[in-house]
């Protein structure tokens, strides 16, 4: 039984490397676009929303990265700005 445990061990120990060597030449490849389009939305926003994958495609990925960085660079919405004008709480003084 002791035997047996030792070789288990060894075999466990000699696995791990192999493992861990096959895990990593999956991170050397990169997404297709539409993957890379969702994993950015995953995980800098709280999801894709209707519509933010196709302005994402249309954007490419850096380029919404960097908008998102810099909020100062994106157009304002005239939709939104005619929708919040009836709402004269947003108008008061701080």
């Amino acid at each position: 039984m002791k035997r047996f445990r030792c070789w288990l061990g060894l075999a466990a120990f000699f696995a791990t490397p192999a493992f861990l060597v096959a895990a990593a030449g999956r991170f050397d490849q990169r997404l297709p676009q539409d993957k890379q389009v969702i994993h950015a939305l995953n995980r800098l926003t709280f999801g894709p929303r209707p519509g933010d994958i196709d302005q994402v495609r249309k954007l490419t990925v850096e380029k919404w990265i960097d908008l998102q960085l810099h909020p100062d660079r994106i157009p304002p919405n005239s939709i939104l700005e005619t929708k919040l004008k009836p709402l004269t709480t947003l108008q008061l003084a701080n």
